[in-house]
Protein backbone atom coordinates (compact mmCIF):
# COMPACT_ATOMS: atom_id res chain seq x y z
CA UNK A 1 0.00 0.00 0.00
CA UNK A 2 1.45 3.42 -0.92
CA UNK A 3 2.69 5.34 2.11
CA UNK A 4 0.52 8.42 1.41
CA UNK A 5 -2.64 6.27 1.17
CA UNK A 6 -1.69 4.46 4.37
CA UNK A 7 -1.39 7.79 6.18
CA UNK A 8 -4.84 8.79 4.99
CA UNK A 9 -6.48 5.53 5.99
CA UNK A 10 -4.74 5.28 9.34
CA UNK A 11 -4.55 8.90 10.43
CA UNK A 12 -2.92 9.32 13.83
CA UNK A 13 -5.40 9.70 16.69
CA UNK A 14 -3.25 12.38 18.35
CA UNK A 15 -4.00 15.09 15.76
CA UNK A 16 -5.05 18.42 17.25
CA UNK A 17 -8.79 18.60 17.80
CA UNK A 18 -11.56 19.41 20.27
CA UNK A 19 -13.58 16.58 21.84
CA UNK A 20 -17.14 17.85 22.36
CA UNK A 21 -19.39 16.11 24.92
CA UNK A 22 -22.96 16.98 25.87
CA UNK A 23 -23.45 16.95 29.63
CA UNK A 24 -27.09 18.05 30.03
CA UNK A 25 -29.96 19.47 28.01
CA UNK A 26 -33.46 20.91 28.37
CA UNK A 27 -32.34 24.42 29.27
CA UNK A 28 -29.84 23.29 31.92
CA UNK A 29 -26.45 25.05 31.93
CA UNK A 30 -27.03 28.65 33.02
CA UNK A 31 -23.99 30.04 34.86
CA UNK A 32 -21.99 26.84 34.25
CA UNK A 33 -18.80 26.43 36.28
CA UNK A 34 -16.23 23.64 36.07
CA UNK A 35 -14.04 22.39 38.92
CA UNK A 36 -11.64 19.48 39.40
CA UNK A 37 -11.94 17.04 42.30
CA UNK A 38 -8.72 15.95 44.06
CA UNK A 39 -9.24 12.48 42.55
CA UNK A 40 -9.15 13.99 39.04
CA UNK A 41 -12.87 13.89 38.24
CA UNK A 42 -14.47 16.92 36.63
CA UNK A 43 -17.51 18.55 38.25
CA UNK A 44 -19.91 21.05 36.71
CA UNK A 45 -22.50 23.19 38.47
CA UNK A 46 -25.26 25.18 36.76
CA UNK A 47 -28.84 26.39 36.87
CA UNK A 48 -31.74 26.28 34.43
CA UNK A 49 -33.23 28.84 32.08
CA UNK A 50 -36.54 28.81 34.00
CA UNK A 51 -34.78 29.54 37.31
CA UNK A 52 -36.29 26.51 39.05
CA UNK A 53 -33.30 24.38 39.94
CA UNK A 54 -29.58 23.80 40.46
CA UNK A 55 -27.66 20.74 39.30
CA UNK A 56 -24.21 19.26 39.79
CA UNK A 57 -22.73 17.00 37.11
CA UNK A 58 -19.62 14.88 37.36
CA UNK A 59 -17.73 12.51 35.12
CA UNK A 60 -16.02 9.18 35.74
CA UNK A 61 -16.30 7.30 32.45
CA UNK A 62 -19.72 8.89 31.83
CA UNK A 63 -21.43 12.11 32.87
CA UNK A 64 -23.86 11.92 35.82
CA UNK A 65 -26.20 14.66 37.07
CA UNK A 66 -27.75 15.34 40.48
CA UNK A 67 -30.39 17.88 41.46
CA UNK A 68 -29.31 19.97 44.46
CA UNK A 69 -32.26 20.76 46.78
CA UNK A 70 -32.55 24.52 47.34
CA UNK A 71 -34.39 26.42 50.12
CA UNK A 72 -36.20 28.36 47.39
CA UNK A 73 -37.45 26.97 44.09
CA UNK A 74 -38.24 30.06 42.02
CA UNK A 75 -36.21 32.83 40.39
CA UNK A 76 -32.95 31.08 41.28
CA UNK A 77 -29.71 32.81 40.33
CA UNK A 78 -26.72 30.88 38.92
CA UNK A 79 -24.81 29.02 41.68
CA UNK A 80 -21.13 29.16 42.65
CA UNK A 81 -19.36 25.81 43.19
CA UNK A 82 -16.32 25.00 45.35
CA UNK A 83 -14.46 21.75 45.97
CA UNK A 84 -12.39 21.35 49.12
CA UNK A 85 -8.93 19.81 49.54
CA UNK A 86 -10.41 16.41 50.49
CA UNK A 87 -13.23 16.45 47.98
CA UNK A 88 -15.77 18.48 49.97
CA UNK A 89 -18.56 19.86 47.77
CA UNK A 90 -20.20 23.18 48.53
CA UNK A 91 -22.12 25.78 46.57
CA UNK A 92 -23.89 29.06 47.14
CA UNK A 93 -27.31 29.88 45.76
CA UNK A 94 -29.72 32.79 45.92
CA UNK A 95 -32.85 34.37 44.55
CA UNK A 96 -34.20 37.90 44.92
CA UNK A 97 -35.13 37.30 48.58
CA UNK A 98 -32.48 35.12 50.22
CA UNK A 99 -29.05 33.50 49.91
CA UNK A 100 -27.70 30.19 51.20
CA UNK A 101 -24.73 27.83 51.27
CA UNK A 102 -25.31 24.13 50.49
CA UNK A 103 -22.80 21.45 51.45
CA UNK A 104 -22.79 17.80 50.35
CA UNK A 105 -22.84 15.37 53.28
CA UNK A 106 -23.17 11.58 53.51
CA UNK A 107 -26.95 11.86 53.87
CA UNK A 108 -27.43 14.47 51.14
CA UNK A 109 -27.25 18.22 50.74
CA UNK A 110 -27.63 20.52 53.76
CA UNK A 111 -28.31 24.26 53.42
CA UNK A 112 -27.25 27.05 55.76
CA UNK A 113 -28.77 30.53 55.45
CA UNK A 114 -26.37 33.30 54.36
CA UNK A 115 -27.33 36.67 55.92
CA UNK A 116 -25.57 38.74 53.24
CA UNK A 117 -26.89 40.17 50.01
CA UNK A 118 -25.25 39.27 46.69
CA UNK A 119 -23.48 41.88 44.58
CA UNK A 120 -25.50 44.54 42.79
CA UNK A 121 -25.09 43.00 39.39
CA UNK A 122 -23.55 39.58 40.02
CA UNK A 123 -26.06 37.54 42.06
CA UNK A 124 -23.72 34.68 43.01
CA UNK A 125 -21.77 34.79 46.26
CA UNK A 126 -18.27 33.34 45.64
CA UNK A 127 -17.17 30.53 47.97
CA UNK A 128 -13.93 28.60 48.41
CA UNK A 129 -12.56 26.05 50.88
CA UNK A 130 -9.35 26.68 52.77
CA UNK A 131 -6.68 24.03 53.43
CA UNK A 132 -8.55 22.81 56.53
CA UNK A 133 -11.73 22.31 54.44
CA UNK A 134 -13.51 25.30 56.02
CA UNK A 135 -15.69 27.28 53.59
CA UNK A 136 -15.13 31.03 53.18
CA UNK A 137 -17.49 33.42 51.41
CA UNK A 138 -16.51 36.53 49.44
CA UNK A 139 -19.27 39.01 50.33
CA UNK A 140 -20.21 42.66 50.20
CA UNK A 141 -20.55 44.29 53.60
CA UNK A 142 -23.17 46.79 54.79
CA UNK A 143 -25.89 48.61 52.91
CA UNK A 144 -26.20 51.42 50.41
CA UNK A 145 -24.71 52.15 47.01
CA UNK A 146 -21.04 51.93 47.99
CA UNK A 147 -20.31 48.75 49.96
CA UNK A 148 -16.85 47.30 50.65
CA UNK A 149 -15.94 43.72 49.86
CA UNK A 150 -15.26 41.33 52.73
CA UNK A 151 -15.06 37.72 53.87
CA UNK A 152 -17.38 35.58 55.97
CA UNK A 153 -16.71 32.35 57.85
CA UNK A 154 -18.86 29.78 59.63
CA UNK A 155 -18.87 30.18 63.42
CA UNK A 156 -21.07 27.63 65.24
CA UNK A 157 -23.01 27.00 61.99
CA UNK A 158 -23.68 30.75 61.53
CA UNK A 159 -22.05 32.89 58.85
CA UNK A 160 -20.13 35.80 60.39
CA UNK A 161 -18.38 38.63 58.52
CA UNK A 162 -14.73 38.50 59.61
CA UNK A 163 -12.83 40.79 57.21
CA UNK A 164 -13.48 44.04 55.37
CA UNK A 165 -11.22 44.71 52.42
CA UNK A 166 -10.66 48.43 51.98
CA UNK A 167 -7.98 50.86 50.95
CA UNK A 168 -8.21 50.45 47.20
CA UNK A 169 -9.04 53.17 44.69
CA UNK A 170 -12.73 52.41 45.14
CA UNK A 171 -14.71 49.92 47.19
CA UNK A 172 -18.17 49.57 45.69
CA UNK A 173 -18.58 46.00 44.53
CA UNK A 174 -20.36 45.32 41.26
CA UNK A 175 -19.25 41.95 39.92
CA UNK A 176 -17.06 39.54 41.89
CA UNK A 177 -15.16 37.91 39.04
CA UNK A 178 -12.87 35.47 40.82
CA UNK A 179 -12.17 34.20 44.32
CA UNK A 180 -10.06 31.49 45.92
CA UNK A 181 -7.78 30.37 48.72
CA UNK A 182 -4.13 29.71 47.94
CA UNK A 183 -2.20 26.73 49.27
CA UNK A 184 -0.83 28.81 52.16
CA UNK A 185 -4.37 29.75 53.26
CA UNK A 186 -4.35 33.33 51.96
CA UNK A 187 -7.49 34.52 50.12
CA UNK A 188 -7.47 36.38 46.82
CA UNK A 189 -10.12 37.87 44.57
CA UNK A 190 -10.86 40.02 41.54
CA UNK A 191 -13.78 42.42 41.20
CA UNK A 192 -15.32 44.57 38.51
CA UNK A 193 -15.99 48.00 39.98
CA UNK A 194 -18.75 50.38 38.89
CA UNK A 195 -19.81 53.57 40.69
CA UNK A 196 -21.41 56.88 39.80
CA UNK A 197 -18.79 59.58 40.33
CA UNK A 198 -19.67 63.26 39.79
CA UNK A 199 -22.20 62.46 37.11
CA UNK A 200 -20.04 59.87 35.33
CA UNK A 201 -19.94 56.12 35.48
CA UNK A 202 -16.54 55.12 36.80
CA UNK A 203 -15.53 51.53 36.13
CA UNK A 204 -12.43 49.50 36.73
CA UNK A 205 -10.84 46.13 37.51
CA UNK A 206 -9.30 45.55 40.93
CA UNK A 207 -7.65 42.59 42.63
CA UNK A 208 -7.16 41.92 46.32
CA UNK A 209 -5.02 39.43 48.22
CA UNK A 210 -3.83 38.78 51.76
CA UNK A 211 -0.07 39.34 51.92
CA UNK A 212 2.20 39.63 54.95
CA UNK A 213 -0.63 40.23 57.41
CA UNK A 214 -2.50 42.87 55.41
CA UNK A 215 -4.66 43.34 52.34
CA UNK A 216 -2.85 44.26 49.15
CA UNK A 217 -4.85 45.71 46.25
CA UNK A 218 -4.08 45.94 42.53
CA UNK A 219 -5.66 48.43 40.15
CA UNK A 220 -5.23 47.22 36.55
CA UNK A 221 -7.59 49.48 34.63
CA UNK A 222 -10.29 52.09 35.09
CA UNK A 223 -11.33 55.68 35.48
CA UNK A 224 -13.93 58.16 34.30
CA UNK A 225 -15.49 57.36 30.93
CA UNK A 226 -13.58 54.04 30.92
CA UNK A 227 -15.84 51.00 30.67
CA UNK A 228 -15.43 47.31 31.39
CA UNK A 229 -17.23 44.71 29.27
CA UNK A 230 -16.46 41.42 31.06
CA UNK A 231 -14.02 40.26 33.74
CA UNK A 232 -12.40 37.00 34.85
CA UNK A 233 -9.91 36.55 37.68
CA UNK A 234 -7.43 33.84 38.55
CA UNK A 235 -4.26 33.02 40.44
CA UNK A 236 -1.28 31.47 38.69
CA UNK A 237 0.93 28.64 39.94
CA UNK A 238 3.22 31.10 41.72
CA UNK A 239 0.26 32.53 43.66
CA UNK A 240 0.11 35.79 41.68
CA UNK A 241 -3.36 37.27 41.06
CA UNK A 242 -4.31 38.16 37.47
CA UNK A 243 -7.34 39.52 35.60
CA UNK A 244 -8.61 39.29 32.03
CA UNK A 245 -11.22 41.76 30.83
CA UNK A 246 -12.70 43.73 27.99
CA UNK A 247 -12.17 47.49 28.00
CA UNK A 248 -13.79 50.34 26.11
CA UNK A 249 -12.57 53.92 26.26
CA UNK A 250 -11.49 56.79 24.02
CA UNK A 251 -8.53 54.75 22.74
CA UNK A 252 -10.79 51.95 21.48
CA UNK A 253 -12.22 48.59 22.46
CA UNK A 254 -9.66 46.00 23.61
CA UNK A 255 -9.21 42.58 25.20
CA UNK A 256 -6.68 42.83 28.04
CA UNK A 257 -4.75 40.50 30.36
CA UNK A 258 -3.69 42.49 33.41
CA UNK A 259 -2.64 45.73 31.67
CA UNK A 260 -1.50 44.04 28.45
CA UNK A 261 -3.60 44.38 25.28
CA UNK A 262 -4.26 40.95 23.75
CA UNK A 263 -6.58 41.81 20.88
CA UNK A 264 -8.56 44.70 19.42
CA UNK A 265 -11.96 43.27 20.25
CA UNK A 266 -13.71 43.32 23.60
CA UNK A 267 -15.26 39.93 24.54
CA UNK A 268 -18.68 39.44 26.12
CA UNK A 269 -17.60 36.40 28.20
CA UNK A 270 -14.20 35.41 29.66
CA UNK A 271 -12.84 32.57 31.79
CA UNK A 272 -9.23 32.27 33.00
CA UNK A 273 -7.00 29.35 33.99
CA UNK A 274 -3.30 28.38 33.90
CA UNK A 275 -1.54 25.33 32.50
CA UNK A 276 1.33 23.35 34.01
CA UNK A 277 3.84 25.75 32.42
CA UNK A 278 2.10 28.64 34.18
CA UNK A 279 0.80 30.01 30.90
CA UNK A 280 -2.52 31.89 31.09
CA UNK A 281 -5.38 30.24 29.19
CA UNK A 282 -8.34 32.46 28.29
CA UNK A 283 -11.61 31.03 26.99
CA UNK A 284 -13.81 33.81 25.66
CA UNK A 285 -16.70 34.70 23.38
CA UNK A 286 -16.50 37.69 21.04
CA UNK A 287 -19.50 37.96 18.74
CA UNK A 288 -20.73 34.38 18.57
CA UNK A 289 -17.43 32.47 18.47
CA UNK A 290 -15.88 30.55 21.37
CA UNK A 291 -12.08 30.89 21.32
CA UNK A 292 -9.22 29.74 23.51
CA UNK A 293 -6.06 31.81 23.59
CA UNK A 294 -2.85 31.30 25.54
CA UNK A 295 0.44 33.14 25.91
CA UNK A 296 3.39 31.33 24.39
CA UNK A 297 6.50 33.30 25.37
CA UNK A 298 5.83 36.83 24.14
CA UNK A 299 3.13 35.70 21.67
CA UNK A 300 -0.60 35.17 22.19
CA UNK A 301 -1.95 32.22 20.20
CA UNK A 302 -5.65 31.90 19.34
CA UNK A 303 -7.54 28.62 18.81
CA UNK A 304 -11.07 28.50 17.40
CA UNK A 305 -13.23 25.97 19.24
CA UNK A 306 -15.89 26.11 16.53
CA UNK A 307 -18.98 26.64 18.71
CA UNK A 308 -20.92 29.48 20.31
CA UNK A 309 -21.71 29.99 23.99
CA UNK A 310 -23.82 32.05 26.41
CA UNK A 311 -21.94 31.00 29.58
CA UNK A 312 -18.50 29.40 29.94
CA UNK A 313 -15.70 28.34 32.27
CA UNK A 314 -12.29 26.71 31.74
CA UNK A 315 -9.67 24.64 33.55
CA UNK A 316 -6.73 22.35 32.78
CA UNK A 317 -7.44 18.70 33.55
CA UNK A 318 -5.21 16.12 35.25
CA UNK A 319 -3.39 15.26 32.02
CA UNK A 320 -2.78 18.86 30.97
CA UNK A 321 -5.64 19.38 28.50
CA UNK A 322 -7.77 22.54 28.49
CA UNK A 323 -11.44 21.76 29.19
CA UNK A 324 -14.08 24.41 28.46
CA UNK A 325 -17.57 24.04 29.91
CA UNK A 326 -20.14 26.08 28.02
CA UNK A 327 -23.90 26.62 27.71
CA UNK A 328 -25.48 27.17 24.29
CA UNK A 329 -28.87 28.37 25.49
CA UNK A 330 -30.43 24.91 25.49
CA UNK A 331 -27.74 22.45 26.58
CA UNK A 332 -24.41 22.34 28.41
CA UNK A 333 -21.28 20.83 26.86
CA UNK A 334 -17.57 20.36 27.48
CA UNK A 335 -14.89 20.92 24.84
CA UNK A 336 -11.60 19.16 25.62
CA UNK A 337 -8.56 20.27 23.65
CA UNK A 338 -6.44 17.34 22.49
CA UNK A 339 -2.85 18.40 21.73
CA UNK A 340 -4.00 21.96 21.06
CA UNK A 341 -1.40 23.64 23.28
CA UNK A 342 2.07 23.98 21.82
CA UNK A 343 5.34 23.81 23.73
CA UNK A 344 6.29 27.05 25.43
CA UNK A 345 8.83 29.34 23.87
CA UNK A 346 11.72 30.54 26.01
CA UNK A 347 10.46 33.39 28.16
CA UNK A 348 12.38 36.65 28.12
CA UNK A 349 11.21 37.53 31.63
CA UNK A 350 12.61 36.52 35.02
CA UNK A 351 12.24 32.90 36.04
CA UNK A 352 10.22 32.59 39.23
CA UNK A 353 10.11 28.81 39.32
CA UNK A 354 12.77 26.23 38.56
CA UNK A 355 11.00 23.31 36.89
CA UNK A 356 12.83 20.09 36.17
CA UNK A 357 12.06 19.02 32.59
CA UNK A 358 11.79 15.30 33.26
CA UNK A 359 9.01 13.60 35.22
CA UNK A 360 9.44 11.11 38.04
CA UNK A 361 7.25 8.01 37.63
CA UNK A 362 5.70 7.02 40.97
CA UNK A 363 3.64 3.97 41.94
CA UNK A 364 2.28 3.62 45.47
CA UNK A 365 4.78 5.75 47.40
CA UNK A 366 6.71 8.94 46.75
CA UNK A 367 10.14 9.12 48.35
CA UNK A 368 11.54 12.49 49.39
CA UNK A 369 15.16 12.84 50.49
CA UNK A 370 15.85 13.50 54.16
CA UNK A 371 17.46 16.89 54.73
CA UNK A 372 20.24 17.53 57.20
CA UNK A 373 19.43 21.24 57.30
CA UNK A 374 17.61 22.51 60.41
CA UNK A 375 15.65 24.89 58.13
CA UNK A 376 14.43 22.32 55.61
CA UNK A 377 11.68 23.68 53.39
CA UNK A 378 8.06 22.59 53.41
CA UNK A 379 6.87 20.44 50.50
CA UNK A 380 3.46 19.83 48.93
CA UNK A 381 2.12 17.66 46.16
CA UNK A 382 0.03 19.82 43.80
CA UNK A 383 -2.39 18.49 41.20
CA UNK A 384 -2.46 19.71 37.61
CA UNK A 385 -4.71 22.66 38.53
CA UNK A 386 -2.31 23.85 41.24
CA UNK A 387 -4.47 22.67 44.16
CA UNK A 388 -2.67 21.05 47.08
CA UNK A 389 -3.37 17.31 46.95
CA UNK A 390 -1.07 16.19 49.78
CA UNK A 391 1.31 17.57 52.41
CA UNK A 392 4.66 15.84 52.01
CA UNK A 393 7.38 14.93 54.47
CA UNK A 394 10.87 13.55 54.22
CA UNK A 395 10.90 9.81 53.55
CA UNK A 396 8.07 7.71 52.15
CA UNK A 397 4.71 9.36 51.31
CA UNK A 398 1.68 7.19 50.50
CA UNK A 399 0.13 8.34 47.20
CA UNK A 400 -1.80 5.16 46.43
CA UNK A 401 -5.17 6.85 47.08
CA UNK A 402 -4.57 9.66 44.60
CA UNK A 403 -5.93 9.48 41.07
CA UNK A 404 -3.35 8.62 38.40
CA UNK A 405 -2.08 11.63 36.52
CA UNK A 406 0.40 14.49 36.49
CA UNK A 407 1.34 16.15 39.80
CA UNK A 408 4.03 18.55 40.97
CA UNK A 409 6.17 18.39 44.09
CA UNK A 410 6.75 21.93 45.30
CA UNK A 411 9.23 22.80 48.00
CA UNK A 412 10.58 26.11 49.20
CA UNK A 413 8.90 29.45 49.94
CA UNK A 414 5.16 29.85 50.26
CA UNK A 415 3.07 30.41 47.13
CA UNK A 416 2.86 34.18 47.65
CA UNK A 417 6.63 34.59 47.75
CA UNK A 418 8.47 36.09 44.78
CA UNK A 419 11.54 34.09 45.70
CA UNK A 420 12.58 31.10 43.64
CA UNK A 421 11.06 27.72 44.49
CA UNK A 422 11.75 24.21 43.28
CA UNK A 423 9.11 22.23 41.38
CA UNK A 424 9.43 18.61 40.26
CA UNK A 425 6.99 16.94 37.89
CA UNK A 426 5.62 13.58 39.04
CA UNK A 427 3.45 11.09 37.17
CA UNK A 428 1.45 8.80 39.48
CA UNK A 429 0.52 5.46 37.98
CA UNK A 430 -1.27 2.33 39.18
Amino acid sequence: MPFALCCLLFAPSFAQHWDIEQVDSGGWGVGVQIRQHPDGRLFLCYGSTDGHGVRVAWKDSLWHTENVPQPAQTNLNPPWLAIGPHGELGLTGSNDQQSWFSVREDTGWRSIAVPFEPEWYHPAIPVAFDSSAEPILNIVVGEGWVRPVGLARLVDSVWVATDTISGGPHSPGYWLAGFGIRADGSPWGVEWIRVMDVGYWLEGVEGFEWQAGQWELHWWYGGERMFVEAVAGGVDREGVVHAAYGSDDSSGSFFRYDSEVIAANSPELIALSFDSLNRPLLAYVAGSDLTLCYRDGATWRFLDVGVGAQWLDVLVDSVGRPVIAYFTGDAVFTATGVDVLGQSEESAGPVLCRTQPLATIVRGALELPRSTSPSASTSWLLDISGCRALDLHAGSNDVSRLAPGVYFVRSGPLAVSRQSSAVTKVVITR
